[in-house]
């Protein structure tokens, strides 16, 4: 289960974060205020996406964080490079594929994230 999302100079977001609790949790707020920004960082990091245009305008460093009930995985792009930390370990350019203890530590697939232009969702 994820207990905590951190996003630094993703999209819109200069930074956030959020503690989940167990259960049901509820992103609320106005039109482009950031909601699908943050599901688009869980993405990026639990499905492998490329950088693409997520990083903050005139920024260098991009840090998306989720910890879980298993750990902490942190996807970035920064001057130290690009890549994961997972598993207290750092994990460099990772272009190709994703780290296995990344994996392992979010146990999350396309099915646990669905965002609102995907057809499973749209269908639904």
């Amino acid at each position: 289960m994820i207990t905590e999302i951190r996003l630094q100079n993703h999209e819109i977001h200069k930074t956030f974060h959020a503690s989940l609790e167990p259960g049901l949790n509820i992103l609320i707020g106005r039109t482009d205020s950031g909601k699908s920004s943050i599901l688009r960082g869980i993405a990026w990091v639990a499905r492998h996406e490329t950088l693409g245009s997520r990083i903050s305008h005139g920024e260098s460093t991009l840090r998306v964080g989720i910890k879980t009930d298993l750990g902490s995985v942190v996807r970035f792009k920064s001057a130290e490079g690009y890549g994961y930390k997972a598993g207290g370990q750092t994990f460099l350019a990772c272009a190709q594929n994703q780290p296995k203890e990344v994996g392992d530590i979010l146990r999350l697939s396309d099915i646990n994230i669905q965002l609102q232009h995907d057809p499973p969702f749209l269908l639904g």
